[in-house]
């Protein structure tokens, strides 16, 4: 997996979501990193807790400026954080169960968690936050 590279293409020009948004990027090219070089197990589970800890921190983030600024679709963006979170959880559960059983640690399968993140990342960034980016800068919030 290729580590992700920032670009104006990620970007929904609220100053706050970006920092964000780069700040996740970056501990999943963490993540990556760590797997590529085959660090220990205790390593990459706790990368794992951090990317999934802030992933909520920031979810939280975005749910409270929806919320705060009436984005009218807000349930369905709140839902769709949520299925990430449900799913993040139980794939590190199915992680953690199948790495303990295994003599070694199973590096592909940290990798194949690490990618469903990623994908979901850049899909969901580049739509559903676009748009909430273009209705916070419409109420003013850069």
């Amino acid at each position: 997996m290729t580590n992700i590279v920032w670009s104006k293409r990620y970007s929904v020009k609220v100053e706050q979501l970006d920092d964000q948004h780069r700040q996740m990027a970056e501990l999943v090219n963490t993540m990556n990193d760590r797997i590529n070089a085959q660090e220990d197990r205790d390593r990459i589970i706790e990368g794992f807790t951090d990317l999934i800890k802030y992933t909520g921190f920031h979810f939280a983030t975005e749910e409270a400026l929806m919320k705060k600024h009436g984005f009218p679709d807000y349930k369905k963006h709140k839902k769709e954080h949520k299925d990430l979170i449900n799913l993040l959880g139980e794939i590190k559960r199915q992680f953690l169960r199948e790495s303990e059983s295994f003599s070694d640690f199973d590096y592909d399968l940290a990798k194949d968690w690490l990618v469903i993140h990623k994908d979901w990342f850049a899909v969901h960034l580049t739509h559903s936050d676009k748009d909430l980016g273009r209705f916070l800068k419409k109420k003013g919030v850069d």
